[in-house]
């Protein structure tokens, strides 16, 4: 019996939640360095994170193939962009757990502020309150030790994930790319199986097919403005962006919903992104 009720549970949440269509978008740099452009990175403060942003951010600039990228040991200045990040880092409590504050700066070639971000982070030493104390007191004693910041072991802490996620965070802003993004489509199987059949076929990419079975399915319930709002989407996905308002707008007069309406508004959004990408990557 409990079974029979965990399947039935189980059925209405994946009726209720729909079916989730993924679409390919362009997406423009925030701020476009110049294609082919040699970014250097340079970072100071707290060393083991300070260095392994420095490491990041070089790998992602690279894996990105947008732009070429270069390490510095100082201030990277000569005419090019540069991504220059500040680490500070507070003082580690009893607990073991300290802050660490992280700034970026990206320049332009005329050495001009082009984005910025801030970052906090709590973070806790992996040593017990006793190693602590006794490496800050070897520190004091070899004149190692400052009053604003202790010394800081690279096996205290795994600083890798940090560095590649905020390394990663800032290089999506200063790098065009194409991505997948969701819509769901409201398909109750039990009142169309046709129109749950159709998105099915479009989120597995097969768009003639998605069109096919979405018209069938507007015939077997006319009226319903999820029909039309799928065959929006099929005409999202080929670029037919005049048809596709046209789609949106029939279900929006259908029952005057938002969504019918953001699909229109979110078409155009589409149009001026991939405009934009294009001109970044010179096609």
């Amino acid at each position: 019996m409990k079974a029979l009720i965990y399947s039935v549970l189980a059925s209405t949440l994946l009726v209720s939640c729909g079916t989730s269509v993924g679409l390919v978008q362009y997406v423009p740099a925030r701020v476009n360095l110049g294609s082919g452009s040699v970014v250097q990175v340079s970072s100071r403060g707290h060393y083991p994170l300070a260095r392994e942003l420095s490491s990041a951010t070089t790998r992602a600039l690279a894996d990105g193939g947008y732009y070429r990228a270069t390490e510095t040991g100082s201030m990277p200045w000569g005419g090019q962009p540069a991504i220059v990040w500040d680490v500070d880092k507070g003082y580690t409590d009893d607990d073991g757990y300290s802050s660490i504050r992280v700034h970026v700066n990206v320049y332009d070639s005329s050495r001009s502020i082009v984005y910025s971000d801030s970052y906090s982070e709590s973070v806790k030493d992996s040593r017990s309150l006793a190693e602590r104390e006794r490496d800050r007191e070897r520190d004091k004693k070899h004149n190692r030790w400052s009053s604003s910041s202790y010394r800081d072991y690279d096996n205290s802490y795994d600083y890798r994930w940090m560095a590649d996620r905020m390394a990663k965070d800032v290089v999506r802003c200063l790098t065009p790319r194409k991505e997948t993004y969701y819509e769901t489509v409201d398909t109750d199987q039990k009142k169309n199986p046709l129109l749950l059949q159709a998105a099915r076929m479009l989120a597995s990419g097969n768009a003639d097919a998605a069109d096919s079975l979405a018209r069938q399915a507007r015939q077997a319930v006319p009226g319903d403005p999820e029909n039309e709002y799928l065959l929006g989407l099929v005409e999202r996905s080929r670029k037919n962006y005049a048809a596709s308002n046209a789609h949106f707008q029939a279900a929006h007069n259908m029952a005057p919903d938002s969504k019918y309406a953001d699909g229109i508004r979110k078409n155009s959004e589409l149009q001026g992104n991939e405009a934009a990408y294009r001109a970044q990557m010179g096609r």
